[in-house]
């Protein structure tokens, strides 16, 4: 119904509203009931502004029809969950950085201390050039071909070696 008065819009409104309370009806905010298959229990679902309600579609694009609380349970829900992907990252990260180090050759070059597949986290990433840094190699998730590049101006040097590189006090 096309109105020409924004009051007289909502004067309806009022009286529609009037009408359902009078009769016990449920008033229509927009939003629609469902039952979640998981949980079983009964969940609002909104409409966007044409009226057709939002719902999560799977990847043969049929729609899913369960709570959100039930959908971030669920493990491949990643995208609802920020420890996961955080938790995520982290292990790629820790990946990037063992295959760092054995293709810079699995031990330092000063002391000779080798990688035995736990102890990645000993070992550092020394630029020769300084001038010629661009970024830390596992720093962020940079493709492996971008890391090559920048590992090739690094020397595999453990904690204490690159310490002592870049000490100048001692």
């Amino acid at each position: 119904m096309p109105w020409k008065s924004v009051e007289r819009r909502k004067q309806y409104r009022r009286e529609v509203y009037a009408k359902q309370i009078a009769n016990g009806e449920h008033r229509d905010w927009g939003k629609m009931l469902a039952v979640c298959p998981f949980c079983e229990r009964e969940r609002l679902l909104s409409k966007n502004r044409s009226g057709i309600t939002k719902l999560p579609k799977d990847s043969a694009d049929r729609i899913i029809q369960r709570c959100r609380s039930c959908s971030r349970k669920l493990p491949n829900a990643k995208w609802h969950n920020k420890a996961l992907i955080i938790e995520e990252n982290c292990r790629k990260r820790q990946q990037q950085k063992v295959r760092a180090v054995k293709y810079l050759g699995s031990k330092c070059i000063e002391c000779n201390y080798c990688y035995d597949s736990t102890n990645a986290y000993v070992f550092d990433f020394h630029h020769r050039d300084p001038s010629q840094k661009d970024f830390l190699p596992t720093s962020k998730l940079f493709s492996w071909e971008k890391c090559r590049a920048e590992l090739d101006k690094c020397d595999l040097l453990c904690a204490i070696c690159h310490r002592g590189k870049h000490s100048s006090k001692y």
